[in-house]
């Protein structure tokens, strides 16, 4: 049987129905953003296709467009003196905000 045709889905499945990790999925729950899952025993938890689809449906209209033109490309430190860097550059950078606001 399908994804497609089955009522209720396992975490696993989520996760391959909507290519995010179970680890991710996990996150979304814990912090509330994801949709209620129905306890069919005590260690199993499934969820109804039909809301996963809902979430994702409502999920695209949460999403702000102008989020998407606002997000900039960084590179994370690979050597020891580009952390340095970054490490000098942030608190020269707080301490800075810091003075803004004295």
């Amino acid at each position: 049987m399908s994804l497609n045709e089955k009522y209720t889905l396992s975490v696993k499945e989520v996760s391959e129905f909507i290519s995010l990790s179970v680890s991710s999925i996990k996150r979304l729950i814990e912090i509330g953003d994801f949709v209620q899952g129905i306890n069919i025993t005590q260690n199993r938890i499934a969820y109804k296709r039909k809301d996963i689809e809902e979430w994702i449906d409502n999920r695209e209209k949460k999403l702000d467009p102008e989020v998407s033109k606002k997000k900039r490309k960084i590179k994370c430190p690979q050597t020891l003196q580009e952390i340095d860097d970054a490490l000098s550059n942030h608190i020269a950078k707080v301490k800075s905000e810091r003075q803004h606001y004295s």
